[in-house]
């Protein structure tokens, strides 16, 4: 009987050697390429980390030329006195309202800190028949 014992356990050995081959031999190219993938990721993340912050150096220097074009440009514009006619469109109340206060502002000369005080017959009448409210 130990000659049986002997070969059944060289057959299980066999099994288990030729299983482990196989297994080897699937595994370790899959784990290659994991390996070759997981290594792309890190070095794209890399690449991306670099060039996100060489565009973000590029685009502090640009946004800090255009701020100093965009203010030379700023102070070549005339100041407004504020008073402008007012288009056909342009007969909103609250436009009213803004140019009055602007006017009324700019008369004071920004010598005292006093209120705006604006009367009632100075507000504009609104028709509220003309305003068109949406009905849900």
């Amino acid at each position: 009987m130990s000659i049986l014992l002997v070969l059944n356990s060289l057959i299980c050995m066999g099994i288990f050697l030729s299983s482990c081959i196989i297994a080897t031999v699937l595994l370790v190219p899959i784990m290659a390429m994991s390996l070759f993938f997981a290594t792309g990721t890190v070095v794209c993340g890399f690449f991306s980390s670099a060039l996100f912050k060489l565009g973000q150096r590029i685009y502090c220097s640009a946004t800090f030329y255009s701020r100093q074009s965009l203010r030379s440009v700023a102070d070549q514009i005339p100041l407004s006195n504020g008073k402008h006619a007012p288009a056909c469109h342009e007969s909103r109340p609250s436009l009213w309202i803004y140019n009055k206060l602007s006017h009324l502002f700019q008369s004071r000369k920004y010598a005292d800190s006093e209120p705006i005080i604006m009367k009632a017959k100075d507000s504009p009448t609104i028709d509220l028949k003309v305003l068109s409210v949406p009905h849900t």
